[in-house]
């Protein structure tokens, strides 16, 4: 029912979400929503075509919201979220086969990959409320697919004895196995960043974020759980045992989850921690931004 040339598809305004992570964040969730749903939906299901095209509506949207910096802007308290949610929204797009406008998700990476210093290990964003966990998830999910692909390029090429069996995955080895200079240069920079990142998911400092649990760590968490499933190698099963003993330690008796500052719905904090919980369970899906990354053109990125 919303009008289809306005950034927005509620007419709710001030709600926890939006005021904490950005006025645009019904959009995107409902986008990476509908993108799960469509590859599962028969088109002879009734209900195909309805989300088919609700989908391309929240994609337009998404797109024209867009600022030239690759966010989705501030005015809220922890908008790096909000354009974290809004790039990888444009990722799950991309898996259910839509046609997504490249240079807007690229942007899109490229502004949250810029929130954090690999030489420094920090990670730091102007809209991250001063929290740099959200700042930290955020770059560390655009670069995951990124980092997945020159995985795989590197391992098919193992396999084929195209490269050695302890062949590092840099850009002198993309570029060895064929991929071109501007492409082998970002998906080497991507991994060299998710291997950096590795390094600190057991720093409890970082992962502690406001000090308490509210929506916006919980979603936090949920981002670096679809990172590390799309970067590959053996990381998840110990994040996931990792976060599976954290959340039982706070979960509500009734089997929700609630957020103790910002955030506090137990709606969105339930869902966040499920989705944080299973995210391996999106595995196929993800995959399919992965193969994007892998065979895309240069030009296109």
């Amino acid at each position: 029912e919303s009008d289809a040339n306005g950034p927005s598809i509620t007419t709710l305004q001030g709600t926890q979400p939006q005021s904490k992570l950005g006025q645009f964040i019904d959009t995107s969730m409902t986008l990476q929503f509908l993108s799960r749903i469509l590859p599962k939906l028969p088109e002879s299901d009734p209900l195909h075509q309805p989300v088919d095209e609700a989908l391309d509506k929240c994609l337009v949207k998404l797109q024209n919201s867009q600022k030239q910096d690759g966010s989705w802007g501030g005015g809220s308290w922890a908008g790096v979220l909000q354009s974290s949610v809004g790039c990888s929204a444009l990722e799950w797009a991309v898996a259910a086969g839509k046609t997504v406008d490249m240079d807007a998700l690229d942007r899109a990476r490229g502004h949250q990959k810029g929130n954090f210093n690999a030489e420094t290990g920090r990670a730091s964003a102007e809209d991250s409320a001063g929290i740099e966990l959200y700042a930290f998830a955020g770059s560390q999910r655009a670069a995951a697919s990124e980092a997945g692909a020159a995985r795989q390029i590197i391992e098919e090429a193992k396999r084929e004895g195209r490269l050695e069996a302890d062949a590092e995955y840099t850009e002198e080895n993309l570029r060895l196995v064929g991929i071109e200079a501007p492409k082998a240069t970002i998906l080497a920079d991507s991994f060299a960043q998710s291997m950096a990142q590795l390094a600190l998911l057991d720093n409890e400092q970082l992962l502690s974020g406001f000090g308490n649990n509210g929506g916006e760590e919980f979603l936090s968490y949920m981002l670096t759980s679809e990172s590390l499933v799309l970067q590959g190698g053996d990381a998840w099963p110990k994040w996931k045992q990792k976060m599976h003993t954290r959340m039982a330690k706070i979960q509500i008796a009734n089997g929700s989850w609630t957020g103790h500052h910002c955030i506090t719905s137990p709606v969105f904090c339930t869902a966040a921690v499920i989705q944080c919980l299973t995210a391996d369970r999106d595995s196929e899906l993800l995959r399919v931004i992965n193969e994007r990354d892998a065979t895309s053109k240069p030009e296109s990125l």
